[in-house]
């Protein structure tokens, strides 16, 4: 479900970021962020978007997802990632392929050496 569309439903039901809260289990800093469009929190996992559709009264059928969205996650709850980290992964994958798994051991150590 989009953010309108929870957005809306929010309006209609005339409840409090604390009564999402409440009702969700969900923080109500995280009902807040969600709503007001706070970048932070635009992504929220599966779990949380299903707790504030209860918490706002909407019946969603159980969502069903695929082998590439799993594949993506942990269970059935997929992972959402940034072009950055998409970007990374691949990248890593590239190194992994070319030069194998010392290389990519050495510029990780030689990372971590780097940012203390």
């Amino acid at each position: 479900m989009d953010i309108d569309k929870l957005r809306n439903a929010k309006q209609q039901s005339n409840l409090t970021y604390d009564e999402i809260a409440m009702r969700s289990g969900i923080s109500k800093r995280t009902i807040a962020g969600f709503f007001s469009g706070d970048p932070k929190y635009s992504n929220p996992s599966i779990t949380t978007l299903n707790a504030i559709e209860k918490a706002l009264g909407l019946n969603q059928p159980s969502l069903e997802w695929t082998e590439a969205d799993q594949a993506q996650g942990i269970g059935r709850y997929p992972t959402y990632l940034s072009s950055d980290e998409k970007e990374w992964l691949e990248l890593r994958s590239e190194i992994l392929r070319i030069h194998g798994e010392q290389y990519f051991n050495t510029l990780i150590a030689t990372l971590k050496a780097l940012t203390k």
